[in-house]
This record gives structure tokens, C-alpha cells and sequence, in this order.
């Protein structure tokens, strides 16, 4: 008993000390059918509340993406995230898109859970619906505006909205992308919001 009150507490710590993943580091063009996509990343998040700002946790993350037909792909994301005062734990997630509008308009849904020595998989849980707008310029600039709402399955845990606005930057964007992005998460009940700067590259083949 003493264990399992142990973990749950734990898990608490995580789930409210703002040691989240809720980067994008893509467009809402999808990878063409017979086509790959793999993008490395690292990200930065504090919690910002009245005026006062302190860092939580930093994230390595890879993602791999695959056309799965004429408007749509799917992706695979891990990230390991380092926390400052708890230790790391990790995040999997599973993430299919689908073009709305060619090249500027799509629907994503990941589907993720933390996993970790002091993580409940059960109560981390979530889904994550959302749209990715891109206003793509010219072949060597493009930028990227993304709401979703997190919902997690545990009766427990509070859903969260994620906005991310980031710029893609190349010599050729269907070939290879410098991605700079800042994200915004919080929840509506609650104080206080947490922010993310990273930057990803991601390779197309």
C-alpha cells in the first residue's frame, strides 16, 4: 500500500509541475505516399504565473512520418524529457494527419502516453485533436499556426489547450526544413500557462 501511495503520488507531481510535451515541428502538408519524413527536435518549457517565470523541463524529441495516401500520413514521436526536479520520463505517441486543404489545412489527432518510473501510464493517457494552418510563402519560407485540445482518458486529470505558431526555413521546403517554434499550454481552470521554444529539422525523402 505504502507503494502504490507512493507512485500515485508521484504521478500527481508529474501530471501538475507543467513536465509536459506539446510541441508540433511540422506543417499541415503531409508526406507523400511511398515518402518519409524524420524530424529531430529540442525544446525548452517554463511556468509562467503573475508575473513570476521558472523553468520545468527540457525535451529531446524524434519524430518519423510516412505517407499513407493522397492526404494523409502517419507519425511516430518520442520524446525524452528532462525535469529539473523530479527525473525523466519519456512520451510515445502515435499521430495520423489529414489534409483538409492542400498544403495549408489539416486535421491531426495524436494519441500519447507518458511512460516513466514514476508515471501511471493509465492517468496519462490522452488524445490530442487539432488543426495545423500553413501559409506557405515560397519554397524557402513557410509558417504554421496549430490549437489542439489535450483530453485525457483518467477521470483525474485535467484536459489542456496546446497552441504552437512556428516558421519553416530552407533552400527547398520538400527537401529539408529548419523549424523554430514557440508553444502555449494551460489550462482553463486553472492559473498560469506554460511555454515552450524549440527548434526542430526535419528531412523529407
Amino acid at each position: 500500500m505504502k507503494l502504490l501511495f507512493s507512485l500515485f503520488s508521484a504521478a500527481v507531481i508529474v501530471m501538475i509541475s507543467g513536465c509536459y510535451a506539446f510541441s508540433t515541428f511540422q506543417s499541415a502538408k503531409t508526406v507523400e505516399n511511398g515518402h518519409w519524413q524524420v524530424t529531430g527536435s529540442y525544446s525548452t518549457i517554463s511556468f509562467e504565473n503573475n508575473g513570476s517565470s521558472s523553468h520545468t523541463n527540457d525535451n529531446l524529441e524524434v519524430m518519423f512520418r510516412s505517407g499513407a495516401g493522397e492526404r494523409s500520413d502517419i507519425g511516430i514521436r518520442y520524446a525524452r524529457l528532462l525535469i529539473d526536479d523530479i527525473g525523466d520520463y519519456n512520451l510515445i505517441s502515435f499521430e495520423p494527419k489529414f489534409m483538409i486543404v492542400r498544403d495549408k489545412l489539416s486535421f491531426f489527432m495524436p494519441i500519447s502516453l507518458y511512460f516513466g518510473k514514476n508515471v501511471s501510464e493509465s492517468e496519462s493517457f490522452h488524445i490530442s485533436p487539432g488543426f495545423i494552418a500553413t501559409f506557405p510563402f515560397n519554397k524557402n519560407f513557410e509558417a504554421s499556426f496549430s490549437p489542439r485540445y489535450m483530453i485525457y482518458t483518467d477521470p483525474n486529470s485535467d484536459n489542456l489547450l496546446a497552441f504552437n505558431f512556428g516558421i519553416g526555413l530552407s533552400s527547398n521546403l520538400d527537401k529539408w526544413a529548419l523549424r523554430p517554434e514557440l508553444g502555449y499550454l494551460f489550462n482553463p481552470g486553472n492559473d498560469g500557462h506554460y511555454v515552450q521554444f524549440g527548434v526542430g529539422l526535419s528531412l523529407t525523402h
